[in-house]
């Protein structure tokens, strides 16, 4: 059970605030309690409404300490981008990794993807729209988890992630004095 004012992953694809746990007034005749969750960086005041007793996977934000392991394992981890080039076998492989709502295999996709953004920027190519799409979608869920884990601003986070995938290690001064306070 979650509390209000907890930050939790939603399905592999946001990471939320608990707004609220109870019955919904526009729901007739039920009892049911939901969980009513706001996307942590929604420009707009959208809600999920999820019941509590839900099938749905969802987890607390990792912690600091999680967090600081997470990017040295990013950091340390051997992959190379996948050699898929069928598109629909591609989403498929994307998929599957984060479906499996598990912090490592969504650092995996993300560094397969950050090595085959920069091999393509290094032969003057672009990216896919398949890896388009699931790039920018594991460096939302990610940054923004590790970026209230830190305390810092998901801008920062990104620049974390990308520092640790390029094993370069702390990208800047700013991140570095927000790990010097924490």
């Amino acid at each position: 059970m979650f509390h209000i004012g907890q930050f939790v992953v939603y399905n592999s694809t946001d990471v939320c605030r608990v707004e609220a746990i109870g019955a919904l007034d526009f729901v007739r005749d039920s009892d049911a309690r939901y969980y009513t969750l706001r996307p942590f960086q929604s420009s707009c005041k959208a809600k999920i409404y999820i019941p509590v007793d839900t099938a749905v996977f969802m987890r607390k934000i990792m912690t600091r300490e999680e967090a600081r392991l997470y990017l040295t394992e990013l950091e340390r981890m051997e992959t190379k981008p996948s050699g898929i080039k069928k598109r629909s076998l591609l989403m498929e492989h994307y998929q599957g990794m984060l479906s499996t709502h598990n912090t490592s295999e969504h650092l995996r996709l993300f560094k397969q993807l950050y090595q085959k953004d920069a091999e393509a920027a290094n032969s003057g190519k672009m990216l896919n729209s398949a890896d388009v799409i699931f790039y920018q979608q594991v460096t939302k869920l990610l940054s923004e988890e590790i970026s209230l884990a830190l305390h810092e601003p998901p801008e920062v986070s990104v620049k974390r992630l990308r520092a640790a995938a390029s094993g370069n290690g702390c990208p800047d001064k700013r991140a570095k004095q927000v790990d010097d306070k924490t």
